[in-house]
């Protein structure tokens, strides 16, 4: 009930032009909503502990996406500052011309002192007119002694490990862009494989020709609390979770030595206030971002280590006019040094979060901003610098950008798309912005009535695929980017939800079928994968497409699902099969096979329970798609990796199974 919920109301939101943030996914959803019950259980009940509700983690999920639905007011704070730095401060009276002009060029208000702060976010919680503004945060440096010291995950202190003789060929996260690495709940080093399990757990598993040993759990109920997804680095693991207790909710990033397999053990503790959006492995600095409410109470994040609580500065705060919501994004960069010190910097957002792009010099943050007549997406960018961040530059686009694929940049020129409303029409654009944010050329206008599903940067090209009745893939040209165009386009029935270059002439695209139901509407949940030819741009052809009735994958919308494996030339995604059924005990009843009797009553028909309720599907693609391995399982699949000749495959229930290709 609660993920039919889900998806109504995630389907409404999107139809408004609202969008929901990575971790809120129908998967972490269902892990947060059973580990606040859990969490719940084990509290002493002595000791209650009281939250507001807009804390509340059954609350928190549908919060993020309708507070941009919230009327918002802004109060005045008359100091302006640029937002690259906080050298030049100078006072200019609010919504005055030059007070306007100073935020267009990228000046942004500061605060004085706490009490202003306060006076912010307060009037900001106050029903009212909808506004928007943002917030550069302070830089860092904290020095904390471990128990046992702190090892480094950085590539200077710890170099990520190279495969020795007897480790294999494997699987890696499948990723945007090559060199970040991204959180998943599953990683492999070709000889171990490390799992966090339904209980929001570290399992770790010692894998050879197909068997699987575990090793170790990692246990979420000690002061780390849950974890949601992790990273490898060489004999470093890196954990993403939350904790949840009486001081609200905080973000965690935690290094573990696995040097020993059988014993884990902590070397690295960070924590950050708010609840999880994303996060980014860079250079062997993680950089993690999280949202939070705010009110008069709490009204600034803060950081956690081993040496308490430390607030950021009013004066470090600073803000662009409009706010949308009282709501902090907060970025941080987190470095474990062998030196027994934790490096951490900070910069926060107070406003709406969304999808992010990042690569290894800039992390974007897109939100959508409501405060103008048509909804607009603003865009956040900041500098890496090898772990010290720098707020460089805020621009505004036309229209709603969805997921992190929708965004890219190249040589330095951003490109994002976006879909928008034009006179009570969806429309289409992408948009090319310089360093400053500032646009330089764009496409405006194409596919109307119809809504973007999936975006793919490759190079100079961009690959748009939009849907309404059917599934039309444009290229555009983006080589000269003060003059993008569309070079060519292909239809086909079915839409796509991730595209995956498997050539410089190929391109697969996973997605879902079509088909003609009751109400009108032709979705289905059926898995369906097309091949389109790229080789020519000007004209695009569909070589071939499969849809696989009754299956339905999370590679379909979370692109981490999917296994890639170029060495061997194959593709797998894991799946469910949707047979529409009610399981009852040992019965099944098919809505298909329920009878009508006389008396009004409907006879349920004894089914014999089916032998199998997912797999793997592994396929390759060269002049068509050919499927080279359907592994069926008795249970759901959520993820599958590769090491060596052999595929596991993570159930539903958290048990691996693997097969030989």
């Amino acid at each position: 009930m609660i993920m039919n919920d889900f998806d109504f109301l995630k389907n409404k939101l999107e139809q408004d032009g609202l969008q929901t943030p990575e971790s809120l996914s129908k998967e972490n959803m269902l892990r947060r909503l059973q580990t606040a019950d859990e969490i719940g259980e084990l509290r002493d009940r002595s000791e209650p502990v009281r939250l507001p509700w807009y804390k509340n983690r059954r609350f928190v999920g549908y919060a993020a996406a309708l507070a941009a639905c919230l009327a918002l007011t802004l109060i005045a704070v008359p100091t302006v500052r640029r937002a690259t730095g906080h050298d030049s401060a100078r006072t200019i009276p609010h919504n005055s011309a030059e007070y306007e002009a100073a935020v267009e060029n990228g000046e942004v208000q500061t605060f004085e002192n706490e009490e202003e702060l306060q006076k912010k976010i307060s009037n900001i919680n106050k029903p009212g007119l909808f506004d928007w503004f943002s917030i550069g945060g302070k830089n860092e440096t904290t020095e904390v002694a471990g128990d046992d010291g702190i090892a480094s995950i950085d590539d200077s202190d710890v170099p990520l490990a190279a495969p020795g003789e007897s480790a294999k060929s494997h699987s890696e996260t499948y990723k945007q862009v090559e060199d970040v690495d991204e959180a998943d709940i599953i990683k492999t080093d070709g000889e171990f494989i490390y799992l966090v399990n339904g209980y929001n757990e570290v399992e770790i598993y010692k894998a050879k020709e197909g068997k699987t040993e575990k090793t170790a759990t990692i246990s979420r109920f000690e002061k780390n609390g849950s974890v949601e997804n992790l990273y490898l680095s060489g004999d470093r693991l890196v954990t993403i979770g939350y904790v949840y207790d009486k001081d609200g909710e905080r973000s965690v990033v935690t290094s573990y030595d696995i040097s020993d397999h059988a014993k884990p053990r902590e070397i690295g503790h960070f924590e950050q206030s708010g609840y999880l959006v994303s996060s980014r492995l860079v250079n062997g600095i993680v950089y993690i971002i999280t949202n939070e409410y705010a009110d008069s109470e709490h009204y600034i994040p803060y950081i956690l280590t081993d040496s308490g609580y430390e607030a950021m500065s009013a004066t470090d705060v600073s803000a662009f006019p409009h706010p949308d919501q009282a709501s902090y994004v907060t970025v941080s960069s987190v470095r474990f040094k062998n030196s027994k010190k934790i490096e951490s910097e900070t910069k926060a957002v107070l406003g709406a979060s969304g999808d992010i792009y990042c690569n290894t010099k800039n992390l974007y943050i897109a939100s959508t901003d409501y405060s103008t007549k048509s909804t607009a997406t603003r865009i956040m960018k900041i500098g890496l610098n090898d772990g010290k961040l720098s707020f460089d530059a805020v621009g505004k686009v036309r229209g709603t950008a969805y997921g992190q694929f929708a965004m890219d940049e190249k040589d330095g020129f951003f490109r994002i798309a976006t879909t928008a409303d034009r006179n009570g029409h969806d429309v289409n654009n992408l948009y090319v912005l310089d360093e400053k944010l500032e646009e330089v050329g764009s496409v405006t206008g194409f596919a109307r009535n119809e809504h973007i599903e999936a975006v793919r940067f490759i190079g100079e090209k961009a690959y748009i695929i939009t849907y309404e009745q059917i599934d039309p893939l444009f290229i555009l040209d983006l080589a000269d980017p003060t003059a993008p165009k569309i070079d060519g386009e292909v239809e086909i029935t079915g839409f796509s939800t991730m595209l995956v270059p498997i050539s410089d002439k190929r391109l697969i695209g996973i997605g879902y079928g079509t088909e003609d139901n009751v109400d009108g509407s032709n979705m289905s949940n059926d898995l369906k994968i097309a091949l389109f030819d790229i080789s020519d741009p000007s004209n695009p052809r569909v070589l071939d497409s499969k849809q696989f009735a009754n299956m339905n994958s999370e590679a379909q919308y979370d692109h981490h699902a999917l296994l890639e494996n170029k060495e061997a030339g194959y593709l797998a995604v894991p799946y469910d099969l949707d047979e529409d059924v009610t399981i009852e005990d040992d019965v099944i009843i098919e809505d298909a096979e329920i009878a009508e009797s006389g008396d009004g009553n409907t006879d349920a028909i004894e089914l014999p329970k089916p032998e199998t309720m997912g797999g793997v599907l592994v396929f390759s693609a060269g002049e068509q798609i050919t499927v080279e391995k359907n592994y069926e399982t008795e249970d759901g699949v959520r993820r599958c990796i590769y090491i060596g000749d052999y595929i596991y495959a993570v159930q539903d229930s958290d048990e691996i199974v693997s097969f030989k290709m």
